[in-house]
């Protein structure tokens, strides 16, 4: 979990911290991203991608974003090919995304001037990469580059009047964190040929509507706002498609700082 002392690492189900990773530098806040099938985390920061295996706090690798790009931001594996799509600034300019093959090495570049930066990343089970953006003058739109192609497509939301940041794939649909008349919700989207459209809304109850969720398991995993415990927001668990409270609650991972959880990934150990 990323917050704002460095990257948390939580044992689950019993909510112990395990340990903490620091930041390399003082940008916040960080977001974070793992392999579905090894556990690996990585942690893009500035402009180094770091590389941790399942519950190790210093790295085994790390990656370089090439000349020309800056803070870098959002990162997601492909379940199937194991690459790694990292989001990026053009400096000076515009969004770019950079894709690791086997998260290693030189990565493929994706620009497009009409996107003025690419958020929260995901890949659905096929291979398909996805990313909420703001285009130039047209307002919000689902950018995705399609497994094997090169070109950037932009899908119309349709549905609702919706800014979706980060993104997860359940399995079925691109699920969204939003907030509808003052409370938060999941966001459940279609995907079709040239579209996205809202077929369905998740109201875990008191969800903080900020963009740190995972969906793991048929579980979801997310801040909540808690009546008690001061200035500590902590993390909750809910049934996921359900809605209602959550399962557990777990407390102390951010320290006592007001709104201190920037985003969470689940890292399976792949003995598991």
């Amino acid at each position: 979990m990323s917050t704002v002392k460095g990257v948390v690492l939580v044992s689950y189900p019993e909510g112990k911290i395990i340990s903490t990773i620091p930041f390399y530098t003082s940008d916040i806040p960080i977001t974070v991203c793992s392999d579905p099938n090894a556990g690996n985390v990585f942690l893009p920061e500035n402009n180094t991608i770091y590389e941790y295996a399942h519950g190790a706090t210093t790295p085994d690798a790390t990656l370089s974003v090439p000349s020309g790009y800056e803070d870098a931001y959002g990162c997601a594996l492909d379940p199937l090919t194991g690459d790694l799509a990292v989001a990026v600034v053009v400096v000076g300019g515009y969004g770019a995304l950079l894709v690791y093959p086997k998260a290693t090495g030189t990565p493929t570049v994706y620009r497009n001037k009409q996107i003025e930066f690419f958020g929260y990343l995901a890949y659905d089970a096929s291979g398909n990469l996805f990313s909420a953006i703001e285009k130039r003058t047209f307002g919000w739109f689902i950018a995705e580059i399609p497994a094997g192609k090169t070109q950037v497509k932009f899908l119309k939301i349709v549905g609702c009047a919706c800014q979706p940041g980060k993104l997860e794939w359940d399995g079925e649909h691109l699920v969204f964190e939003d907030s509808n008349s003052g409370q938060s919700y999941l966001g459940q989207l279609s995907v079709a040929k040239n579209s996205v459209t809202l077929v369905g809304m998740v109201e875990p109850r008191g969800i903080v509507n900020n963009d740190a969720f995972w969906i793991n398991n048929r579980h979801v995993f997310g801040r909540f706002v808690a009546i008690r415990h001061g200035n500590n927001v902590p993390v909750g668990v809910w049934a996921y498609p359900s809605n209602g409270k959550h399962k557990k609650a777990f407390y102390d991972i951010s320290k006592g700082e007001k709104n201190g959880i920037y985003d969470i990934t689940i890292s399976v150990s792949p003995s598991h």
